[in-house]
């Protein structure tokens, strides 16, 4: 963990101590970000958005399946193989997002809003491959994780 230390130096010239008086401490980089997501989550389970009385349960019969994810990943790929081996007969519908970087956000509860008000789908996939914590920062900020728990279909 990498942390940003604010701090005032001192020398006891008698000995030739070095020391620093720490005023104020606080995590940069992947630390931040782990430290906001623990704060996201906390805030999110208090007010009672990951209670099981909230889990909806998959319908007994899925016709068709819609996918949030980017259309150039190797992960709507993997979805579409797996979909297609346990589900050969329900429709696929993809709604193609940007998942990382800048906007990306905006950009998946944009797909996963017109995805749950199509009312053409029975279950929705919001899908990710692989990356850096910061790449794939848009899967863990607050408005996402609020257009999922409002979503008719699909399930945090």
């Amino acid at each position: 963990m990498k942390v940003l230390v604010h701090a005032t130096p001192t020398l006891y010239e008698a000995r030739g101590d070095f020391q620093l008086i720490i005023q104020h401490l606080e995590p940069i980089g992947v630390g931040n970000l782990n430290l906001a997501f623990e704060q996201l989550k906390n805030k999110l389970t208090d007010e009672g958005l990951f209670d099981n009385i909230h889990k909806k349960s998959l319908p007994n019969i899925i016709n068709t399946i819609d996918v949030i994810s980017s259309s150039t990943g190797a992960v709507i790929r993997d979805i579409i193989k797996v979909l297609n081996k346990r589900y050969p007969f329900t429709d696929i519908l993809l709604f193609d997002s940007m998942v990382q970087r800048q906007g990306s956000v905006k950009k998946l509860t944009n797909a996963l809003n017109a995805a749950d008000q199509s009312g053409k789908c029975d279950v929705i996939i919001i899908a990710r491959g692989g990356g850096s914590l910061e790449d794939l920062w848009a899967f863990n900020e607050e408005v996402l994780a609020r257009a999922i728990f409002k979503s008719k279909h699909a399930n945090y």
